[in-house]
Parts: structure tokens; sequence; C-alpha cells
């Protein structure tokens, strides 16, 4: 693709960090328009936490997310 063609960029950063230091990673990954908390529940699972340490997020849904995420929506697990 020829450089300054492209219609949209999607950017963003995810980082892995022990946000709430339980000793279990957890996951930030913020963009244009959202910032996604995800804590590290053990075993490669990860809470969507938003709501509960009330960050606002009004980026689109993840696939894993319901239409109104809670504290008690889980991502899915990452396998290494």
């Amino acid at each position: 693709m020829p450089g300054g063609t492209l219609d949209y960029a999607s950017w963003g950063l995810g980082v892995v960090t022990d946000f709430d230091n339980d000793g279990i990673a957890d996951i930030i990954i913020a963009g244009k328009y959202y910032l996604r908390m995800l804590r590290g529940t053990g075993g490669g699972n990860f809470t969507y936490m938003n709501g509960t340490w009330g960050i606002r997020d009004n980026g689109p849904r993840c696939p894993s997310m319901t239409a109104t995420p809670s504290a008690t929506s889980t991502a899915t697990a990452i396998s290494t």
C-alpha cells in the first residue's frame, strides 16, 4: 500500500503489568477512544474491571464482552 493512502488507522497499546499488586499479571489495553483494564485471575484468565474500578470505556466492544460489560465478564484465556 503506497504511503498516505490509508483510510482508517487503528492504533493502540497493550501492556502487561501487575496493576493491582496481587502477584498476578494484569492487562491494560489503550486505543484512540478507549481504555480497558483486564485483571488477571490466574490460569491465563482475566476479568474486565472498568466498571468496578470506575474507568470509562467508550470504545468498540471486544467479541468476548457483552454489550454492557460487568465486573464478572471475563475475557478469553490467553494460551502460550
